[in-house]
């Protein structure tokens, strides 16, 4: 048993929220363990991995050219936990989830 991808919707004095329990059978025989959304979630992950790398080149190089002083970059990099997990639940945000099935 697993969790299939969750979504959620706002409403205007409420939200929907769609918890989905995936049955291990539904696995079984598969060559690969699938991620929750597919290969496209997959290559996604890896798109979001690729961009955070080239942040991370960006910020070096413009702290060794002289373009922006470490304080600022470690600033940029600082994120808070709860701005993540904000952007994280925007992502698994619907219009009306009773539109989805």
């Amino acid at each position: 048993m697993r969790f299939g991808q969750p979504l959620w919707s706002r409403h205007d004095d409420h939200e929907k929220h769609e918890v989905t329990l995936v049955d291990r059978a539904y696995d079984e025989g598969k060559k690969h363990i699938r991620w929750p959304g597919g290969p496209e979630t997959q290559r996604e992950t890896g798109l979001v991995i690729r961009t955070a790398e080239q942040m991370e080149a960006l910020l070096a190089l413009l702290v060794n050219t002289g373009r922006l002083s470490q304080p600022d970059a470690d600033q940029v990099r600082n994120v808070p936990d709860e701005k993540l997990y904000e952007r994280l639940l925007e992502f698994r945000c619907v219009d009306d989830l009773d539109d989805w099935e």
